[in-house]
């Protein structure tokens, strides 16, 4: 197992960054994580993004605003065109409905589900329009 508190793999094939959440990451870990994914040569703009969670807890509210920081901070970098998190308990569901409202006007669509096949499907589905 990782000791990172974030690890990344790329699937050029599906257009799929797959960010790993092992532990809670400090603010800084997860803008370290995130820079570390959407810099990778592998990455192509408009990739989509999952974000795998169940193996963390939910987050605080101050690490949801701090997450919100840095997202506006390096718009210019992060990048996708969704993001779908996989959470496994209603609380860490609820703080990411939270997240989803402070970044409602950022360009990528965010989702929250609570298995694997069906944020894969919706990251894989084509966009029914151009907001998506």
């Amino acid at each position: 197992m990782s000791t990172a508190a974030i690890s990344h793999t790329i699937d050029t094939a599906k257009r799929i960054v797959r960010l790993r959440i092992n532990r809670e990451p400090t603010l800084a870990e997860a803008e370290e994580g995130l820079l570390s994914a959407f810099q990778d040569p592998l990455y192509q703009t408009g990739f989509t993004c999952l974000v795998d969670r169940t193996a963390a807890g939910p987050p605080s509210k101050d690490h949801v605003y701090g997450l919100t920081h840095i997202f506006r901070r390096r718009r210019e970098i992060l990048t996708p065109s969704r993001v779908a998190v996989i959470v496994a308990s209603p609380a860490a569901h609820g703080m990411f409905r939270m997240l989803q409202a402070l970044n409602h006007e950022m360009p990528s669509k965010l989702n929250i589900f609570n298995n694997h096949a069906e944020a894969e499907q919706w990251l894989c589905e084509p966009p029914a329009d151009p907001e998506q």
